[in-house]
């Protein structure tokens, strides 16, 4: 079997599992880490900013794999996640974006050494800009929201991005594309309760979005209204309202419920070895416990926009 046919076998495995992919030259990389660097210089990506944010960004440049022949953006559908929890006697369903939901990795990990291992090939995960690495390689396009969208799958998916030493056989490079849908509507532009996408520049304005502010440990600016958190972490209401979304906005898989005791304990902001075992299986696969400050912080913030909670304890009221 020739590289080409490894290549075509390891994009129709990802195909049968509903999984869509692209795979270009590793010698992008430096392209893309060049622009990375050109958006911290030039203020795009804000240094001033969450500190997470930055670290993420540094990471992207210094990563060096000098075995890598080509990269591999894989696109796999997910949906947004519901999560219910209860606080006096009632019960509260907040969201979850369909990119942080991380059960799926192993299994993308598997085809891919599945086809690859056995011809000698290595793969490791790469820490690159997979939005911008999914649309220069054909594999998405950008919407003016600056979310990436696959066709049949709209942008309720998750981007995973492998270097591999498979030699490149076919690079499909181009310039990023914006949705054909994106002309002429201004939904998501309407609909971002903090301004964050300006229709008279690309990129998003950074540390206007919600998203932005829920992920970081930093309290919350006085500019942002309690009733816009709806996610425990992110936000949906561009995506929710966007056209291309049409034929996926109302997928949703329940993912858990809390009783009003578990409730409790997060709001507390208690770490992982001090919840119980059971509480803790409920975010398997999430990643949100990694900090139960920031976590208890937003699950506050959903419930209070609801009129659940009110400040210094429950409320009775919707």
């Amino acid at each position: 079997m020739d590289n080409q046919d490894i290549a075509g076998r390891l994009q129709s495995t990802l195909s049968e599992h509903g999984f869509k992919s692209s795979i270009v030259s590793a010698s992008h990389a430096s392209e893309l880490r060049e622009t990375i660097a050109e958006h911290m210089e030039s203020g795009v990506i804000d240094r001033r900013g969450y500190r997470g944010y930055v670290a993420f960004f540094e990471k992207m440049l210094s990563q060096q794999v000098p075995w890598a022949q080509s990269i591999v953006a894989i696109a796999v559908p997910r949906p947004v996640l519901e999560v219910i929890f209860a606080a006096d006697g009632q019960k509260r369903s907040t969201l979850i974006p369909p990119t942080y939901e991380h059960s799926v990795d192993a299994t993308v990990k598997t085809i891919i050494e599945g086809v690859l291992a056995p011809h000698g090939y290595r793969f490791v995960r790469a820490e690159l800009p997979k939005k911008l690495l999914a649309a220069r390689s054909g594999l998405a396009r950008y919407g003016k929201n600056n979310i990436a969208y696959v066709k049949g799958m709209g942008s309720y998916l998750r981007l995973l991005t492998f270097y591999t030493d498979l030699p490149t056989v076919a690079d499909r490079w181009q310039d990023p594309q914006v949705l054909d849908e994106c002309a002429g509507c201004a939904a998501c532009i309407n609909k971002c309760p903090a301004g964050a996408i300006d229709p008279d520049r690309f990129y998003l304005r950074t540390t206007r979005c919600l998203t932005y502010h829920n992920e970081s440990p930093d309290p919350f600016p006085s500019w942002i209204d309690e009733s816009w958190h709806h996610c425990l972490v992110g936000c949906m209401k561009c995506q929710h309202f966007c056209p291309a979304n049409k034929d996926v906005r109302s997928w949703r898989r329940h993912l858990a419920e809390f009783t009003e005791e578990e409730t409790a304990l997060l709001l507390k902001g208690l770490p992982a070895c001090d919840l119980p075992p059971t509480l803790v299986a409920k975010f398997d696969d999430l990643g949100l416990l990694e900090e139960p400050v920031v976590l208890a912080r937003n699950l506050k913030s959903v419930l209070t926009a609801k009129g659940r909670l009110v400040a210094g304890g429950v409320s009775t009221g919707e």
